[in-house]
């Protein structure tokens, strides 16, 4: 990773200044880790003597570095105008004719708004100071390898030393023969890459420019336009550039420069100056040899204004010439049946829809959508499309809860620290189970959003983020992302790029979601903040919960640590002052808290002479708990059907050859498991150490259970949620959220 940028060579850097190369290009235009996050992990690698690399790793998607994940596109078109909008071809439409332009001249009628004195010839863009106001500009642009770069540099040499002007026809001529020659790949003869390239500028003439004419070669392109008010040539060729060069090298399942980073550019003096270059654009594929007249280039501004592109209707026209009011300057287009089906459907659905859905449901093919994208009416375009994991999700109805005394003490506190803007404020939110926690959370988010700040939500599990997550996206809609490993890769990474372009403010999540790149972070909210899930227990160590606080004070921000049985450590730092104290002691609406009996098996085993992992009490309880409409959830921190094997006659355990820890039998697939390393083998039918038949499985996990409850209570639904039963995405929220 790039972390950093020198203009000059540290003193204790030995290095050859000479052999230092140059960047070449910036791939990204913005960097994908944010100042604030750049600084945040280099903070937690050095407090957990962990590697900086590692950590900006962490921060970042999973598989971000790679081609595999990409965001997903898909077609879409967009209405540009109504097709009865007649098409004037004037100055400022798409295409004015050389002999339009020429005769305006003639007739006095020219382009008055060039300034003087005119710049002439070809210019370097870094070395051109552009004019302001509304003029004609030719500018051309290579690929990557059309233009040798010996070549160009011995161009340059001769400037330099005085043996070629540049703006001489000497040096426009030798350009333009090197464009010509068609060297290098040419990849702009592939119709498909010509097509995106004359898509990108197309859409250019739809917002930025008044197109005039334009032809795209084997390796290079000419445009010739006049920029509209409010944008500039720099920003202009950096997204056709851009844009385009993106979009190739998807095409081509590639990556690597496309275009030349220098673009030559031209002022078009007069009218004369105006005709003479567009008869060169449009004659540059004759000059060539790839066609015999202009009008037969397909990527070119010639074929585009052909005369059975737009025209007039028959019933316009002669009306038109029956009233003496024909306007032969103006014409509309002629619309078949499909054409207009498709029209009518756009208009119908707020004028912009998938491709394939306007083919679906028009039923007509794709060649009639084509030719109103090159008549103007429609814009085809591809579009990103965000995975979002919400959404079919049923969101839960929002619920205008009154405060409690306790909760609005709370909630004032944590408003009146993010009042003082750019402070950092601690607070730990000591709330017994059910006392309003999540409601206290959820009313300092939205202070924070309206205050125009950011928020973020950890949680310890998984499990937690589908109640917290609906709950959420039910009261700030799509301003709430979602960040934990159980979604999908392509979901995860959209997710953070919506963060990202600030188009999600609240962020919740597992212990990684601590690094989303949220800006201007105004809360931090570390709930169940007593949880050991916080720790990464592999590298790069962290704990999240502590890099929270870290981070807020970072940002200055306020950071509320809840739970109902805080860590020792916030505890400590509240009783100490470090952290500001907040209690919730009651639960709302007065409900006591769950009674709890603690049973001896011991006495159990007495009473029964065998192990017995149910005890009648639990059995009881249930029962007592089903009769009553109610809801039961048994606690087992042990997967598998038996915690070991054990052999009778030896003593031995079966245990991983890797690890050399107890292996857990699995009846479902009849297998000993590790659940350090994933070792798997067989389930012996006798000891492998001395061939024993009598092998004893000890002890019970959720799969026994759930197998004894199946047994005991065959009229109730039983789910189990272990990571044997969940290991596709999205089973255990459905568990979850049908338990719920």
């Amino acid at each position: 990773y790039a972390v950093g940028l020198h203009t000059d060579l540290p003193p204790d850097v030995e290095i050859d200044e000479s052999r230092i190369k140059d960047i070449i290009e910036v791939i990204d235009e913005e960097p994908l880790i944010t100042p604030e996050i750049l600084k945040l992990t280099q903070w937690t690698a050095d407090y957990y003597a962990s590697f900086w690399g590692e950590m900006l790793k962490a921060s970042l998607p999973a598989g971000i570095n790679t081609d595999k994940l990409k965001p997903k596109r898909r077609k879409a078109v967009r209405l540009l105008r109504s097709p009865d909008t007649p098409v004037r071809r004037s100055t400022d439409t798409l295409v004015r004719s050389d002999s339009e332009e020429l005769l305006a001249r003639e007739t006095g009628d020219e382009d008055k708004s060039v300034p003087t004195p005119l710049r002439r010839g070809w210019y370097y863009h870094g070395e051109l100071p552009h004019f302001d106001g509304e003029v004609n500009q030719f500018v051309t642009f290579r690929l990557a390898d059309s233009l040798p770069q010996g070549v160009l540099e011995k161009i340059k040499l001769k400037i330099k030393h005085g043996k070629l002007e540049s703006d001489s026809d000497e040096y426009r001529q030798m350009v333009e023969d090197f464009l010509d020659s068609g060297a290098g790949e040419c990849i702009l003869r592939n119709p498909k890459v010509a097509s995106i390239l004359q898509d990108v500028i197309l859409y250019e003439a739809n917002t930025a420019i008044d197109l005039k004419a334009w032809v795209i070669m084997p390796n290079h392109a000419h445009i010739l336009f006049r920029l509209r008010k409010g944008y500039d040539l720099a920003g202009l060729m950096k997204r056709l550039k851009g844009v385009s060069a993106r979009r190739i090298n998807e095409c081509l399942g590639r990556n690597g420069k496309v275009w030349q980073a220098d673009y030559f550019d031209r002022y078009i003096r007069d009218g004369k100056h105006y005709g003479r270059t567009f008869r060169y654009i449009e004659n540059n594929p004759v000059v060539s040899k790839l066609v015999d007249t202009p009008e037969k280039y397909e990527f070119g501004s010639a074929s585009h204004r052909s005369p059975d592109t737009l025209v007039r209707s028959a019933s316009e026209e002669l009306l038109a010439g029956g009233t003496g009011d024909a306007d032969k300057s103006v014409r509309t287009p002629i619309l078949s049946p499909q054409q207009i089906k498709i029209i009518e459907l756009l208009q119908a659905n707020n004028g912009e829809m998938l491709f394939t859905d306007v083919l679906e449901k028009a039923d007509v093919g794709a060649s009639p959508l084509n030719t109103l994208a090159k008549r103007g009416i429609v814009e085809i375009y591809v579009q990103d499309v965000d995975r979002d994991p919400l959404k079919d999700a049923k969101l839960p109805d929002r619920e205008d809860f009154t405060l409690t005394a306790e909760q609005q003490t709370a909630l004032d506190a944590i408003t009146n620290a993010l009042n003082d803007t750019d402070k950092f404020k601690s607070f730990l939110l000591h709330g017994v189970t059910g006392s309003g926690k999540t409601e206290v959370y959820i009313r300092a988010m939205r202070f924070a959003l309206d205050a125009g700040r950011s928020a973020m939500m950890l949680v310890p599990e998984i499990a937690l983020t589908p109640v917290f997550s609906r709950r959420l996206r039910a009261v700030f809609g799509s301003e709430v992302a979602i960040l934990h490993s159980n979604l999908s890769s392509g979901e995860r990474y959209d997710e953070w790029r919506r963060i990202r372009r600030g188009d999600a403010r609240i962020a919740i999540g597992t212990r990684s979601a601590v690094f989303a790149p949220l800006e201007n972070i105004g809360l931090v909210i570390v709930d169940e903040e007593h949880d050991p899930s916080y720790r990464q227990h592999e590298s790069p160590f962290y704990n999240a919960r502590d890099v929270a606080v870290m981070r807020a004070h970072l940002a200055g921000a306020v950071v509320v640590l809840g739970s109902a049985t805080p860590a020792m450590e916030s505890f400590f730092n509240a009783q100490t002052g470090k952290y500001t104290y907040l209690r919730l002691p009651d639960r709302i609406g007065g409900r006591g808290l769950a009674t709890a009996e603690l049973i001896d098996m011991r006495e159990v085993f007495k009473r029964f002479g065998k192990d017995v992992a149910l005890s009648p009490e639990l059995l009881d309880a249930i029962t007592e708990t089903h009769a009553k409409g109610e809801q039961v959830i048994i606690l087992l921190n042990r997967r598998g059907f038996s915690q070991f094997v054990l052999c009778r006659t030896c003593g031995e355990t079966l245990k991983c050859p890797n690890c050399d820890i107890t292996l857990t039998f699995h009846r479902a697939n009849n297998q000993l498991v590790c659940h350090y390393c994933n070792h798997r083998e067989k389930s012996p039918k006798t000891c492998p150490h001395c061939q024993s038949e009598f092998l004893y499985f000890v002890g019970e996990g959720t799969e026994n259970i759930a197998d004894q409850l199946t047994k005991k209570f065959p009229a109730m639904r039983i789910a189990r949620v272990d990571r044997d039963t969940m290991a596709h995405k999205g089973e255990m929220e459905d568990v979850l959220l049908t338990f719920a």
